[in-house]
């Protein structure tokens, strides 16, 4: 069961959309630059309100007017993710997740991790060309590269895919 901490309303998060944001609790990741470090807390003992549905919608209903649902992480647990992300779009929301992950790791872990998602900002510290970035291909879909972030020593990417 993933839980959560806190969710809020952002603008610039995912471009040209009003995004609400759920920041999930347990990152395995542990990204050196991490900016969430409090999110790490992978016993979530104590600590956040159980992610169910039921929750999901109960988030949602107070934040209607957004067009997107954007996770801060949650992918340790996809098959429980993919059920919250199929309940937005089965709402009508567009979605997208940020992780610390690279992408690789979802094409080989998690395959289908793109069913229910229209966005997501991964890692790509490894990446030396943006070419390697462009040529990250989903049978069936589309990948639009829509920013590359670097701060500091940190790279990541945003990709649309539909």
């Amino acid at each position: 069961m993933l839980k959560y901490l806190y969710s809020q309303v952002y603008t610039k998060e995912i471009p040209n959309e009003l995004s609400l944001g759920i920041s999930v609790l347990g990152c395995p990741v542990h990204c050196p630059e991490c900016h969430s470090p409090h999110m790490w807390n992978v016993n979530c003992e104590g600590e956040g309100t159980d992610l169910t549905v039921k929750e999901l919608e109960n988030i949602i209903e107070q934040q209607k007017w957004v067009s997107c649902i954007l996770f801060f992480g949650g992918e340790w647990d996809m098959m429980h993710l993919n059920k919250l992300l199929k309940t937005c779009k089965d709402l009508e929301y567009k979605t997208a997740l940020y992780s610390g992950h690279e992408l690789d790791w979802f094409k080989i872990k998690h395959p289908n991790f793109h069913l229910y998602l229209d966005s997501i900002k991964a890692n790509c510290k490894r990446v030396t060309k943006l070419s390697e970035i462009l040529s990250f291909k989903l049978i069936g879909h589309n990948i639009m590269l829509s920013h590359v972030f670097s701060f500091y020593c940190f790279k990541s990417i945003l990709l649309n895919i539909r």
